[in-house]
């Protein structure tokens, strides 16, 4: 019962890391080709410098700001769905190894005593 939760607390820390790389992904954004102006197309993340939470200009809520990732194809929507899913589940494995690691301290603390 101790390695359990043992387990569920090193399990619980990569949980934890995957759900701040996840949200780092989602403000950051996409690394894609895009055009700023007239230039050519270059590599880099267009919607970093516009990090204004969860208003009307993020790409996050302006589906029309999209466009500017010519390359590769549907990237943005990529983006999300996979830092979406990562954030979801990672919330879901932290609330699971943190009752795995209660029912581990209970085992521990009171055992199982048989009687004979």
């Amino acid at each position: 019962m101790c390695l359990s939760v043992l387990f569920a607390f090193v399990s619980i820390l990569g949980a934890t890391y995957c759900f701040g790389i996840s949200t780092l992904g989602l403000i950051y954004g996409p690394l894609c080709r895009h055009s700023q102006g007239h230039q050519d197309l270059k590599w880099g993340r267009p919607f970093q410098n516009n990090l204004t939470g969860f208003s009307s200009d993020s790409y996050l809520v302006n589906q029309a700001v999209w466009d500017q990732c010519r390359e590769p194809k549907n990237i943005v929507a990529f983006n999300l769905m996979l830092f979406s899913v990562q954030l979801g589940s990672s919330a879901i494995e932290v609330l699971l190894c943190f009752m795995q690691m209660i029912n581990g301290l209970v085992g521990c603390i009171c055992g199982t005593h048989s009687h004979r």
